[in-house]
């Protein structure tokens, strides 16, 4: 096996802000795929966007060939490893380690294999530690992106297309794998949320629960200049005129009320402002990746205006105090300031990058055991402000009921033989 590492996904991946110093995290990326290089016997490639770096010339050094794609950004990467795979003599032999879907898709097409990124990270780490690392097992070449690692139930292929969501020009509903996509498409009103946003995202929730193929879900923003800018005020001002200001009061309890009972694992990816009704879609996702360039707030009062589920989820997500700071200034927080107090999880550079650290952490969801992922969820989630011993007797039955089920049985049994989990869900 030869390896083509894609290292500015490899880069915007790690939850540890290499991708800080562009230069340095090259570096570091190279020494620690130098001694995986050793540990694991393979040869491996990696290919960087942009300029060498001072110390990292092309060539091959360490076990390593260094290469750099000549300008900066995804595509350039892109194209110069789709090259690398077209080619080569056996492409079959190749492994090329990237979460970015669409390189994924182009390098299969020329018969080579693909691993996700997370998992390389992860045998890197052990190899730095003088650990022996763990096999990198490749997915079949021609396999659609994160493809189901069992087989799909008849009952769940059959539903997908059994309840489509309402055609609107707001949102996109899409899957990919066991993965849904929910795009909110009004970028030209910066993705403000007026009744019709509310109701699809409702109705997308909906059919991404009902939907046992689908695991984990991605709520993202069109356009890059925002997640969402919150309640469409025009739309408000309109209704409020024709209609009384009593009739916006309640907008959006569809659309969040799905949010907030959804079982499955729910990831924000931010890229721009997410402020108002934005930033309230964020806090009922379980997790968040947010751009340099995003911005946080809650500016209601700046419009005489009360926050919805913000006003009383927010002080239970940050510091006290911290949510005092938005919710009485109606300020925005840099999204540094929200990675360091805890709003946001991953703090990436772009929307590139923001794109394959929403994937990497749907692809280490999707390792797990699904029914033991929705149960750490609804504990979790629902024993959060109860009293600890309350909690725990929340938590018993469901427990209780986890211990019974065959993927509790295959757990440990996968551990034992040294091979990924075969999860049936029941």
């Amino acid at each position: 096996m030869r390896l083509i590492v894609d290292g500015m996904n490899a880069i915007g991946s790690r939850p540890d802000g290499w991708w800080r110093d562009r230069d340095g995290a090259k570096r570091r990326l190279a020494a620690g795929l130098a001694a995986y290089a050793r540990a694991a016997g393979v040869r491996v490639t990696v290919v960087f966007d942009g300029r060498p770096p001072d110390g990292l010339p092309e060539g091959e050094r360490d076990g390593v060939r260094v290469l750099h794609a000549p300008r900066r950004g995804r595509n350039a990467v892109d194209d110069r490893i789709a090259a690398l795979v077209a080619a080569d003599a056996d492409p079959a032999s190749l492994l090329v380690a990237t979460s970015d879907a669409g390189l994924r898709r182009r390098v299969r097409a020329r018969g080579a294999e693909t691993v996700g990124g997370s998992r390389l990270l992860r045998a890197v780490d052990e190899a730095l530690a003088g650990r022996e690392p763990p096999p990198l097992r490749a997915e079949a070449a021609g396999t659609p992106y994160n493809a189901p690692r069992t087989p799909t139930p008849p009952h769940a292929a059959e539903r997908r297309n059994a309840v489509p969501i309402t055609p609107t020009n707001t949102l996109r509903y899409e899957t990919e794998g066991r993965k849904a996509i929910i795009t909110l498409t009004r970028p030209e009103a910066m993705n403000a949320l007026n009744r019709e946003i509310l109701n699809a995202i409702g109705e997308a929730i909906r059919e991404y629960e009902a939907d046992d193929n689908l695991l984990v879900a991605i709520v993202t923003g069109e356009g890059g200049r925002a997640f969402s800018a919150g309640a469409d005020l025009k739309e408000m001002t309109q209704r409020d005129q024709s209609e009384g200001a009593s009739a916006s009061d309640n907008d959006g309890l569809n659309g969040f009320q799905q949010l907030d009972d959804c079982r499955k694992p729910l990831i924000a990816a931010v890229d721009g402002y997410c402020l108002a009704g934005g930033l309230e879609l964020t806090i009922y996702c379980d997790m968040v990746v947010a751009t340099e360039q995003s911005r946080f707030g809650l500016p209601e009062p700046r419009r005489s205006l009360l926050a919805g589920p913000g006003l009383h989820n927010l002080s239970r997500i940050i510091p006290y105090r911290e949510a005092m700071l938005i919710q009485l200034t109606g300020g925005h927080m840099t999204s540094q300031r929200a990675y360091d107090i805890g709003l946001i999880q991953r703090l990436v550079p772009d929307r590139d990058a923001m794109w394959a650290a929403a994937h990497e952490l749907a692809d280490e969801i999707l390792e797990c055991a699904p029914l033991a992922v929705q149960a750490i969820k609804r504990i979790v989630k629902v024993g959060r402000p109860l009293p600890v011993e309350y909690s725990e007797k929340l938590a018993e039955p469901i427990s209780a009921f986890i211990s019974t089920t065959e993927d509790r049985l295959e757990g440990p049994k996968a551990f034992a033989e040294k091979r990924t989990p075969n999860w049936k869900m029941r």
